[in-house]
């Protein structure tokens, strides 16, 4: 699958992740309008920036988070509100650059051993004690994370969203999208949260009181 190249410095998707998108850039406008025309589907990368490079020809970390397209609006003057998901870690394969300016590549999905979930058990109580005990579970707003950790979604699925949505660290979310040894990226999600659970507290306090 060959699909359009979104480098978007400082950010990194993880599956399941879900990412709000502003495209006003006209190579991107295009990148856009092809995805829509060719499945829905875009890649966030992590360019590797020199002080003031262009990340559009930057050289890219090479994993990738192959992203659908979820929602889209189209303003009058071209430009695209989106709201993408997280689908898959793939590898930037042979590269191009389309006509219209934007870097197309072939996706190398990776290859994850599989697990059973019996093997996570230990992983997901800790998850569920992590958001089910203070200082987190006083926020109503976790209810549903917690519904989440409750129901049938796989942790590794588990584990990849909420490492997207709570771990602040960009190195650490990439090593996470590099990882995909599952029982191992399982634990170092969980560990890390764990880690930083009064940060985190901390964080939701101020957005509560925003």
């Amino acid at each position: 699958m060959e699909v359009g190249i979104f480098p978007l410095a400082g950010v990194v998707v993880l599956p399941r992740g879900v990412v709000p998108l502003h495209i006003f850039e006209q190579r991107y406008r295009a990148m856009t309008q092809h995805a829509i025309e060719t499945g829905g589907h875009l890649a966030m990368a992590v360019p590797k920036l020199e002080p003031g490079q262009d990340p559009g020809v930057a050289e890219l970390e090479r994993v990738v988070c192959v992203c659908r397209i979820e929602r889209q609006e189209k303003s009058e003057d071209g430009r695209y509100n989106l709201l993408v998901q997280g689908v898959g870690r793939a590898m930037l394969g042979d590269e191009r650059v389309h006509e219209r300016g934007f870097r197309l590549a072939r996706m190398m999905p990776m290859v994850e051993e599989p697990v059973l979930e019996i093997d996570l058990t230990t992983d997901r109580q800790r998850l569920l004690n992590l958001f089910g005990t203070e200082p987190l579970a006083k926020f109503p707003g976790l209810h549903k994370v917690r519904q989440l950790l409750a129901g049938a979604d796989s942790t590794a699925d588990m584990a990849d969203m909420l490492g997207h949505w709570f771990l602040p660290n960009v190195a650490m979310k990439l090593q996470l999208l590099n990882d995909v040894d599952i029982p191992r990226r399982v634990r170092r999600v969980v560990m890390q949260l764990e880690d930083c659970r009064v940060r985190l507290s901390q964080t939701l306090e101020k957005q509560k009181g925003g």
